[in-house]
């Protein structure tokens, strides 16, 4: 019964569906792959791109901040070095 009943549907929807409808839904299928593999693609050197972005802007941060720590010791050295001084 099930068979009868499937091989029914399969002769409705080849009546109603155009000749070359399989071929063109694997098609399809097949080119959006192809473009999932080329967005994937992308979306990794994005993240690459954003990473070394972020972990440059940190390095120079921290080299920045280390200088300027370094650059305002010796200022309150050389502050507390004038109060001393009669």
């Amino acid at each position: 019964m099930t068979t009868r009943f499937g091989d029914s549907q399969r002769r409705e929807a080849a009546r109603r569906l155009p000749a070359g409808f399989p071929a063109s839904v694997i098609s399809d299928a097949r080119s959006v792959a192809r473009g999932m593999g080329e967005r994937r693609l992308m979306a990794i050197t994005g993240a690459a791109c954003i990473a070394l972005a972020i972990s440059a802007h940190w390095a120079i941060n921290a080299a920045d901040s280390r200088a300027n720590l370094a650059q305002w010791s010796s200022t309150a050295s050389q502050i507390v070095a004038l109060e001393e001084t009669p």
